[in-house]
């Protein structure tokens, strides 16, 4: 349920956390559905995915102190100020700035890192990434991958099977 306030926006989801999940792994994008054939149809619908991006997204921005766990629902709130939606005269702001500014990938006078999470927006495998750097093996686009997954800028889509040759990363950041 989303319910848009004058200062915030709060979402409620009814429920708790799925009986093998933990709050570290909930922050963490370990994504475990409480219904898992719910959840199948839904992703073969193309109506969710199984990514486990959106708490990291809203952690990175806002913080863990934004969620509360309650006996029968966990609950989001997002104040506004913290988006910087208000303008110094009191009005709604005309943009709002992005999280991190995004680097062209193509553009080498980036970061390697800025480079990965600019061209992981769209979910890219290993080999990919490695190519769109100039890189001829997975090893070296490795060792920085895997820093950023610890770092929470980038998520394996496919988080509890982190060696799958179907295992793709995306960027948590727009």
């Amino acid at each position: 349920m989303f319910t848009a306030y004058e200062d915030r926006i709060e979402i409620v989801s009814l429920g708790t956390l799925p009986p093998n999940q933990t709050k570290e792994g909930f922050f963490s994008g370990v994504s475990i559905p409480v219904n898992q054939k719910l959840s199948e149809i839904l992703l073969q619908l193309h109506i969710s995915e199984k990514s486990g991006r959106g708490v990291p997204r809203i952690t990175a921005v806002y913080g863990e102190e934004v969620f509360q766990f309650k006996d029968n629902a966990i609950s989001v709130t997002i104040p506004f100020e913290r988006l910087n939606l208000w303008n110094s005269t009191g009005g709604i702001s005309s943009a709002i700035p992005p999280v991190i500014p995004l680097v062209n990938p193509q553009d080498e006078s980036g970061s390697i890192e800025s480079r990965i999470i600019a061209f992981c927006k769209e979910p890219h495998s290993v080999l990919e990434i490695a190519d769109m750097l100039g890189y001829k093996d997975k090893k070296t686009v490795r060792k920085y991958l895997k820093p950023l997954c610890e770092q929470g800028k980038i998520v394996r889509t496919i988080p509890d099977k982190p060696n799958s040759r179907n295992q793709k990363y995306i960027s948590i950041y727009e």
